[in-house]
C-alpha cells in the first residue's frame, strides 16, 4: 500500500509593506493667508491677481489642499485654528450646471445663510464664503458670481469669479510684485518666476519643471494684448507679459494689474 501523499503546509501569507510615498494618503492642510502679508500684498503696484477658476466638468470648492478650487483663509491671529471644509460641489457641462452647498454656515445665498440643496440657476446666482475672525464671529465676505467668457481656452467652461471690489477679500487671492526683483510664485504645485521690469512689462520664467509632465504638458495657458489664449512655449522660454495680459494654470485664472 502506497504511503499517504502529504500536501505540503500553506504558506504564509505576503508581509503587507507600509505604502510608499506616492501610494500614501496625503491629508488635506488648510490653506491660509497672514493679514499683515495680505495686506503688503495689495500695497505693491504690480499685482498678479486670481480672478477666479475656468470650469468644465465637476469640482469641490475648499479651504485645503485638496479642494480642486481652494479659497484662502484670512489668518489674524497666529493661533488660530481652521478646519479643513468644502464649501460646495460644482458641476458645469456647457451652458447648464448645477451647485450643491456642503457647508451651508458657512456660506450666504441672496442675503442669507444657504441651505444644503441644489441650485440649477447658475447665471441667476449670488452666493458669498464667510471669511471669520480669531473669535469665529463673521469677519467679511468673498462674493462669487458664475459667469461666460468667451475667450477662455475652453468654448464650453464657466468662469467662477471672484469680486475683488472688496479690498479684504482681493487680499487673500493677490500676490504682489517687487520692482526689478524676481519673485517666485507657486499654485497648487505649479511654480514660475515673475519679474517687474519697472518700465510696464512682467518677465515670465522658470516655468519648465512644472509645465512639463512625463506624458505631456501641464494645463498652462497665456493671454497677452487681449489676443486669444495660447499655450505656453513649450521650450520654457521667457515670456514678457503687459498689464491687462492672463494666464490660466489648471482651473485657476490670473490677471496682471497695476495700482
Amino acid at each position: 500500500m502506497a504511503p499517504p501523499t502529504l500536501s505540503p503546509p500553506p504558506a504564509p501569507p505576503p508581509e503587507e509593506l507600509p505604502p510608499t510615498p506616492s501610494e500614501a494618503r496625503v491629508e488635506p492642510q488648510v490653506v491660509f493667508v497672514d493679514d499683515a502679508d495680505a495686506r503688503f500684498e495689495v500695497s505693491r503696484r504690480v499685482q498678479l491677481v486670481q480672478m477666479g477658476w475656468m470650469l468644465n466638468g465637476e469640482a469641490t470648492c475648499g479651504n485645503h489642499t485638496g479642494a480642486d478650487l481652494v479659497l484662502p483663509e484670512n489668518r489674524i491671529d497666529p493661533d488660530q485654528v481652521f478646519s479643513v471644509t468644502d464649501y460646495f460641489t460644482l458641476k458645469v457641462r456647457g451652458r447648464k450646471g448645477q451647485l450643491t452647498v456642503t457647508a451651508p454656515d458657512e456660506m450666504v445665498v441672496d442675503g442669507e445663510l444657504a441651505e444644503p440643496r441644489a441650485y440649477d440657476q447658475l447665471d441667476k446666482l449670488n452666493f458669498e464664503i464667510i471669511r471669520r475672525d480669531e473669535d469665529g464671529e463673521e469677519d467679511f465676505t468673498v462674493p462669487f458670481i458664475i459667469t461666460r467668457d468667451a475667450t477662455l481656452p475652453d468654448p464650453r467652461a464657466s468662469l467662477i469669479l471672484l469680486d475683488h471690489e472688496d479690498p479684504l477679500a482681493a487680499a487673500l487671492m493677490t500676490r504682489g510684485l517687487p520692482a526689478r526683483s524676481p519673485r517666485t510664485l507657486s499654485f497648487t504645485g505649479f511654480d514660475f518666476t515673475l519679474l517687474d521690469t519697472g518700465e510696464g512689462d512682467v518677465v515670465l520664467s522658470d516655468y519648465l519643471a512644472s509645465y512639463r509632465k512625463a506624458d505631456g504638458f501641464e494645463s498652462f495657458f497665456i493671454q497677452q494684448d487681449g489676443e486669444r489664449f495660447r499655450t505656453a512655449p513649450e521650450d520654457g522660454g521667457e515670456v514678457v507679459l503687459h498689464l491687462g495680459d492672463r494666464l490660466v494654470i489648471g482651473h485657476s485664472v490670473f490677471i496682471l494689474k497695476q495700482v
